[in-house]
Formats: structure tokens, sequence, C-alpha cells
């Protein structure tokens, strides 16, 4: 074909939202934001892994810091869909804590999550613990809450 336009560089689209987010973040005094809404973590990343079964079951999420790449809890803790993606650090194991992942453990597995990305947050903030998060079952947040978030 003649006269049609060459694809867009995914990457430079990638870096674009990725940097959208982190101003925001920046000019919100944030630390970073916890995103486990699917449509969230594939505009942040572009990481596209289980999107509609994690739509319904929190086992996949991301914490994208103010001011550097963010960090992708990939089900099972392989990158098979995020690897080589810009602006991802690292893909760790998920701690998941829904009911159906965690049966009679919920409240166990919600504080394991809680110091695992207490930990997180801690190494990219720089101290600022002030954080955003999109959706979160209560008791996460209520375990975020006991560490002073």
């Amino acid at each position: 074909m003649e006269h049609t336009t060459p694809p867009c560089d995914l990457d430079e689209v990638r870096n674009y939202r990725l940097a959208r987010i982190q101003e925001e973040l920046v000019r919100q005094d944030l630390a970073g934001i916890i995103l486990y809404d699917q449509l969230n973590t594939r505009y942040a990343t572009d990481a596209t892994n289980m999107q509609i079964w994690c739509s319904h079951n929190e086992a996949r999420y991301v914490y994208v810091p103010a001011n550097s790449e963010a960090v992708i809890f990939e089900y099972g803790g392989k990158n098979l869909l995020s690897e080589g993606l810009p602006g991802i650090d690292r893909t760790v194991k998920p701690i998941s804590f829904f009911y159906m992942s965690a049966g009679q453990h919920v409240a166990e597995r919600a504080k394991q999550w809680a110091v695992q990305m207490d930990s997180i947050i801690r190494e990219h903030s720089g101290g600022n613990r002030r954080i955003a998060i999109d959706r979160l079952a209560p008791v996460g947040i209520q375990e975020m809450e006991a560490l002073g978030y």
C-alpha cells in the first residue's frame, strides 16, 4: 500500500503512559500507586497476562513508584508476557489474599502482602509513605493502615 502511516513506536507509547502516571504522582506528592485494576495495569505497563481472570481475582498487580520503574507482581512470579517491556524494574511473585486463593488464611496472607508492599514502597519512596491504590479488598487496606499508611 502506498501513503500509509507506519506503525507507532510502542515503546514510545509505553514510556509516555508511564511518565503521565508518574508526573501525576509527583504532582500529588505520592510515593507511588498500587494498581490492581487490569485496565490500569495494562495502561501503566502494557503487560497483558491473564487480564480477564485477574479482573475478578486480585492475583496480579503493579506498584508504580513516582520516580523509578514499576514492579510487577505476576501470577506465579513469571514474566512471560512482561519480559522486555520498558518501565518494568522486575517481576515479583504476588501474595494473593482473595478467598479462592487463601481460604481460611485471608487475614494472614493480607498481613504478608502488606509487609511485602511496605518493603517495596520503602525501597523506592525515599521516605515518602503516601500512596494511592486503585482498588483493594478492605482487609488489604486495613493491613496497610496498620503499617502506618
